[in-house]
This record gives structure tokens, C-alpha cells and sequence, in this order.
């Protein structure tokens, strides 16, 4: 049996066709970092905020090590991460992307918002080994969707207010304050319209030929 031990699942935000200003990537990196709330994941429900640290020269301290990136901190150029310490293997990650193993990357660089899960993860996930694609693919949106939430301010007696607290600390505020964050309705519709196509990539593949003999056999075992 082929066990599926780390999963990636990533959703790409990219400007306009042709531009490629870098600032403006770091400036839409920071307007998710302010209003994105992946606590409503149930891996991630207790999840913390930090940020690469970096030296002087520019380059992370020891080899990418995250240390909290609090209430009120400057949004930080390298990456950022939503981490669960009683989970620390599953991460919400994000970055600017400009470059693939060392090389640029071809076309426009972008931001990435990127689920990864490890160890029990992808298990809890559903998704535990490879011949359970075909039933984890049709309700992969489902299990996933939440992670990518992004917030347009905080829910008071079911209307959307911006007060103090998130124009000055976001979605961090409100996930550890117990307040409800009202979702920012279309950038949650799109990155559904994304996470749909990839739902649709998925079911079309069909189990590895290598696990067809025994595909059958897990799946009385997961009955």
C-alpha cells in the first residue's frame, strides 16, 4: 500500500496579464496576511501566526526559522505561516512566488496561499493513500475550503462592521477574540471557482494502474 505522507494544495493570486510590479504582489500578500482566517479548518483551529525571520544581510536566520508575527507587527517580506502547535506538521503558508528551485519562474510571480499537510494529515484528511483518490476528489472542496477563508471584517448582530480592531490587527483579532469574521464574499467565491477546477482535475483521474488490483480491497476497508 502506497501511503500518501505530505499533501500540497495551493491557491495562486495573480495581477492583471502583464503586470508584474513585485510591490503590489507584496502589498496583496499583506492584505491576506491582515484579513485571512484559517482557524475555521479544524486542523488548524488553534493555529498561530508567525513569519521567517531574517538577518541583517537579508537571508532567514537558520535556515527558514518562524517566530511569532503578532498583533500590530509590520507585515514581513518573507514568508508567513498559520502553524497549530498541537499539529505542527500541517501549515498554512504564504509567500510571493518568483522563483522554482532556484530558477525564475516562467510568466507572471504571483502569491501563494498553500495548505501542507504531513504525517496523520492527509489521513485525517482523507486522503491516506493513493487508491482513495476517487473518493476523497469529489469532496475535496468541502474539507478544504475553509483554510482559504478570507475575512472582510468582524460580524455584529449578523452585519459586517470594520471597527478599530480589524483595520488595525484583521482577522488575527477577531480568530483569537472569539468574534465571528464576516467573509469577504467575492474573494471567496473565486478561490471556490479555483478549487472547483482542481475538484474536476482530480476526478478525472483514475487510480494508479499499479493500485488497481488492490484499490477494491481498500475500499472495503474504509467501509
Amino acid at each position: 500500500m502506497r501511503q500518501v505522507i505530505r499533501l500540497e494544495l495551493a491557491v495562486d493570486f495573480k495581477l492583471s496579464p502583464g503586470e508584474n510590479d513585485l510591490r503590489h504582489l507584496w502589498l496583496l500578500k499583506a492584505q491576506l496576511r491582515h484579513c485571512l482566517a484559517p482557524q475555521r479548518f479544524p486542523r488548524l483551529s488553534q493555529a498561530v501566526r508567525k513569519a521567517a525571520k531574517c538577518q541583517g544581510n537579508g537571508k532567514v536566520a537558520g535556515g527558514f526559522k518562524f517566530a511569532s508575527d503578532g498583533l500590530g507587527e509590520a507585515p514581513p517580506v518573507t514568508e508567513v505561516i498559520w502553524e497549530n502547535p498541537q499539529h505542527s506538521a500541517d501549515v498554512l503558508g504564504l509567500y510571493v512566488k518568483t522563483h522554482d528551485r532556484g530558477a525564475p519562474i516562467k510568466g507572471q510571480p504571483f502569491v501563494r496561499l498553500e495548505l501542507r499537510l504531513r504525517d496523520a494529515g492527509p489521513y485525517v484528511l482523507g486522503f491516506g493513500r493513493l487508491g482513495m483518490l476517487p473518493s476523497f476528489a469529489p469532496t475535496m472542496r468541502t474539507k478544504i475550503a475553509k483554510v482559504f477563508f478570507v475575512g472582510a471584517g468582524f460580524t455584529v448582530e449578523g452585519k459586517t462592521a470594520h471597527g478599530m480592531q480589524w483595520n488595525k490587527w484583521g482577522a488575527s483579532w477577531v480568530s483569537s477574540g472569539g468574534v465571528k469574521v464576516a467573509p469577504n464574499m467575492e474573494v471567496n467565491r473565486r478561490i471556490g471557482l479555483a478549487l472547483n477546477d482542481l475538484r474536476k482535475s482530480l476526478c478525472k483521474h483514475a487510480p494508479p494502474s499499479q493500485l488497481d488490483a488492490g484499490y477494491a480491497e481498500w475500499v472495503q476497508e474504509l467501509s
